[in-house]
This record gives C-alpha cells, structure tokens and sequence, in this order.
C-alpha cells in the first residue's frame, strides 16, 4: 500500500504590519533629515589630511569663490528670517511677510544689503536668474558689510535656538589671499577667534612611509 502524501497548502505571510513600519521609518528620516542647501558658487576648496568634519547644525558659512565674491550663509529657516529682521532694523529698512519667508528659504546669500528688498521682490523666475549673477557681500575696509552678517546672525541664532554659531569658511583654492584675509581680519575685529576652514581631504604623506 502507498504512503499518504499529506495535501500542499500554500504559505502566507501578512506584510501589512512591515509596509506599516517601513513608511512610519521613511517618514521619520524625511522629517529628521537636514538637506544640504544649494552651494552658494561652485567651489574647489584647497586639500589638507584634516579629516575633522563641519558639523550639520548651528553653523554659519562664509564662502569665497574663484573671483573673489563673498556669500554668507547659516543651517537654521527661523534663524534666516530673524536675521533679516535684525539687518532691516539696523539699516532702516522694511520687508514684508512674504520677502522674510523667501529669504528664509534661501541657503546663503551674497550681495548688499541695499539690494535686498530688490531681490527679494522679485517674480520667481527673475530671482532665480539673479541668484547666478550676485555681487557678493563687501568685505573691505572702506565698506565691510560682512561684518554686520555674522553679528546678525550670532544674535538671531542666539535669540531662535538659544545655541552660539559655529563659523567655517569655504574657499576656492584660487582665491586672492586678501580677500580670504579680510574675512579673517573680520572675525578678528569681531573676537571670533575660533573658525574652521573648509578643505577637501588629501592622503596623508606619512602614510607614505
């Protein structure tokens, strides 16, 4: 007699609660996530074997491109828009809601601050072309404007998350040294005394040995 061959049933596995947790996850990491900002000009920093990193929060950047333009720039949305505020107060100037929330949107920034209510009123589209084409912050001694920035914006941070901003500089390893020089002369006069420099990193000669 033959042996009974017990009947084949089909296995099933119920993936509802994984898709529930794999969406509750992908949620999590959309809301947590700090996306980097647009870079301010393209950049092509010096090298060094300083493989210390720019932290993700609480910073304030200063880049300088190629030719010498200056950009300023801070992490924090709440913090741009209460250092808009500041920069309006001590200049006289006005901005409205809606001008406060496009420059809070706005990763960096790099021309006067004359120009910008200009800017910022602006239909998207010539904003957008602007954007390529600014002038950069004055930095020299007759007209130093990157000064009022970090103070500005040290203040601002302060008042939003009650945290110091870090500064970090970003330079193109073309750049004139004394624009570069400026800006550190300005965190001097400032009594910054404790910055990063932003660089790319190279192979360790000792490595080598």
């Amino acid at each position: 007699m033959g042996k009974i061959k017990p009947a084949r049933k089909s296995t099933r596995i119920d993936m509802t609660a994984m898709v529930d947790l794999a969406f509750l996850l992908l949620t999590f990491f959309m809301l947590a996530t700090n996306f980097k900002g647009e870079d301010a000009a393209e950049v092509t920093t010096p090298t060094s074997i300083s493989d210390t990193l720019i932290p993700d929060a609480d910073v304030m950047l200063i880049t300088v491109d190629d030719s010498g333009r200056v950009f300023f720039g801070i992490d924090n949305k709440d913090s741009r828009a209460q250092m808009l505020k500041e920069l309006a107060s001590a200049n006289q100037l006005t901005f409205t809601d809606e001008e406060v929330y496009i420059f809070s949107l706005m990763p960096n920034i790099g021309m006067p601050i004359k120009d910008l209510k200009g800017f910022l009123s602006l239909p998207p589209l010539e904003r957008d072309k602007a954007k390529k084409n600014q002038p950069g912050i004055p930095c020299d001694t007759i007209n130093n404007e990157l000064a009022q920035w970090i103070v500005r914006a040290r203040l601002a941070h302060k008042q939003i998350k009650d945290k110091d901003l870090r500064a970090a500089v970003k330079g193109d390893k073309n750049t004139k040294y004394p624009v570069i020089s400026n800006v550190v002369e300005t965190f001097r006069e400032l009594r910054v005394h404790n910055f990063a420099l932003v660089t790319s990193l190279e192979n360790d000669p000792r490595d080598k040995k």
